[in-house]
């Protein structure tokens, strides 16, 4: 064979092994970073179902009518804005991930601080506090919802 016949055979083998190198690195780069995405995005579910699973412990011991719980339903309370709260800090650490929920998160944090003013008052509006608490569930499920087009 001459060297016209070698060039021939062995510079496509060469451009297609440098083609695949370049292809799986770059799909080996979108792996890493949907892999990240998921981490970051299934802390975030975990932390919307427990500030879920707490509005639903209040709703119950509200609806049962109980006012000797009143201790427990502070307590819970304070933990449901304190759950919210976390929420909304765990979404400004990583905003580069979910920049897809900055209206859903900013409105979390405004109903959060509505709520917290309106538990401030000597008469607790319980209607207003109520629609409150029940809005930002429905924000907070709107959220779960969209992480899973992450």
């Amino acid at each position: 064979m001459e060297l016209k016949d070698w060039i021939l055979l062995l510079v496509p083998i060469l451009f297609n092994g440098i083609i695949v190198f370049a292809l799986q690195k770059i799909f080996e780069k979108r792996q890493i970073v949907r892999t990240i995405k998921y981490e970051y995005v299934s802390e975030l579910r975990k932390r919307i179902d427990i500030s879920i699973e707490l509005h639903a412990r209040i709703t119950r011991i509200l609806n049962e009518g109980d006012h000797n719980k009143d201790e427990m339903i502070n307590e819970l309370l304070r933990e449901y804005v304190s759950s919210n709260l976390d929420v909304y800090y765990y979404y400004i650490q990583n905003k580069v991930v979910f920049h897809k929920l900055d209206v859903q998160i900013n409105q979390i944090a405004y109903l959060v601080q509505e709520m917290v003013e309106c538990s401030h008052h000597k008469n607790i509006d319980i209607e207003n506090f109520g629609r409150l608490v029940n809005e930002i569930r429905d924000v907070l499920m709107v959220v779960k919802k969209m992480c899973i087009s992450f």
